[in-house]
C-alpha cells in the first residue's frame, strides 16, 4: 500500500482501532496525509495525531483526487460503495485489511 500511495494525497477513511494504526504507519513514512474521515458522527470533529476527523462527503468534496485509503475490515465493501456513489474513482480507493 505504501507503494501505491507514495507521492499522494491520502485520506485515511476509519478513525476507529486500524485507522489509529494505518496513520501512524502513514506517518512513520512521511506520507502524504490529508485527512481522515469517519461516518461516525460521535468521531467526527475529534483529532487522531493533530488530523481533526471530518464527515465522509466533506472529504470527498475537499479532496477528490486524494487515494482514499479504508481502514475497517468488517464494513470495507460498504465504504467503497459509499465512495464510488459520491462519484471517487474506483483506482482512488485502496483497501487496508
Amino acid at each position: 500500500i505504501l507503494d501505491d500511495s507514495e507521492n499522494q494525497d491520502i485520506v485515511v477513511f476509519g478513525a476507529g482501532k486500524w485507522g489509529h494504526r494505518i496513520l501512524n504507519v502513514l506517518l512513520q513514512n512521511e506520507s502524504k496525509i490529508k485527512g481522515i474521515c469517519d461516518n461516525s458522527r460521535e468521531l467526527q470533529k475529534s483529532e487522531i495525531n493533530g488530523y481533526e476527523i471530518i464527515s465522509v462527503e466533506k472529504a470527498v468534496n475537499r479532496f477528490p483526487k486524494a487515494l482514499f485509503l479504508i481502514a475497517n475490515q468488517k464494513n470495507k465493501e460498504d465504504m467503497k460503495q459509499q465512495l464510488l456513489k459520491m462519484g471517487m474513482e474506483e483506482k482512488n480507493i485502496l483497501t487496508f485489511l
